[in-house]
């Protein structure tokens, strides 16, 4: 009788010990999301590693994405400042690996999905302001007059960097909106307001702070 318990026993321990082997073998998603949702998880996860090569894999179309999800006084924004400085990519390859993110909401049906994330993230346009207004208040300080402006490129690279690194970041929280559809089996982000928000970290997120900045600079009269 105590042999026939033993048998059973040990039996019993390797079949446990089989089922976990094979339990771990499986590729499911590390948190059980469903497809839409895993597909935009793996994006963010793109964007918090600044890959956005990788990023632009789980989008429906790359081209141009970037500026798909831009009202026209965003979209002049950035051309104004694309033309002065690199700094906004310097913020934005600095900024992404602080992303935090987590899911609200997914409803997809055959070939279509939403998904909602609640985002947190440096507050790209705090930042930006913040180093426009140190500018102008620079050349003021120092008696200079508009033509005499030294390289905006220049002190915002160093201005951006600097305070990324020195000043307690502030933070922004948001919930992006991601639609996407399903192409040959695959689920796939369609551009929108949600890529562009969470690949530029907020850059562009309070429109009238960066106009109001930008304007006593004299640079531009962006129309609001």
């Amino acid at each position: 009788m105590a042999n026939a318990m033993k048998k059973a026993l040990a039996m019993l321990v390797a079949l446990t010990a089989a089922l976990s082997f094979f339990a771990c073998q499986r590729q499911i998603p590390t948190k059980g999301y469903d497809a839409p949702t895993q597909t935009v998880s793996d994006f963010l996860e793109a964007v918090k590693a600044y890959d956005h090569d990788r990023a632009e894999e789980y989008l429906a179309s790359s081209e141009e994405v970037f500026f798909m999800g831009l009202s026209d006084s965003q979209f002049e924004i950035y051309t104004i400042l694309d033309n002065f400085t690199d700094g906004m990519t310097m913020w934005i390859q600095n900024a992404s690996p602080k992303t935090v993110y987590s899911f609200t909401y997914s409803n997809s049906d055959a070939d279509t999905a939403q998904v909602r994330a609640y985002v947190k993230q440096i507050d790209g346009t705090a930042l930006l302001t913040s180093a426009l207004n140190g500018y102008r208040e620079a050349c003021v300080a120092a008696g200079l007059k508009d033509g005499d402006y030294p390289d905006l490129a220049a002190y915002l690279d160093e201005r951006i960097v600097r305070d990324m690194r020195n000043d307690p970041p502030k933070y922004r929280e948001i919930i992006a909106v991601f639609d996407l559809k399903k192409t040959d089996g695959k689920w796939l982000i369609l551009p929108g307001k949600g890529v562009t928000q969470t690949m530029t970290c907020g850059l562009f997120e309070n429109e009238e702070a960066i106009i109001k900045a930008l304007e006593a600079m004299r640079l531009t009269e962006v129309k609001k």
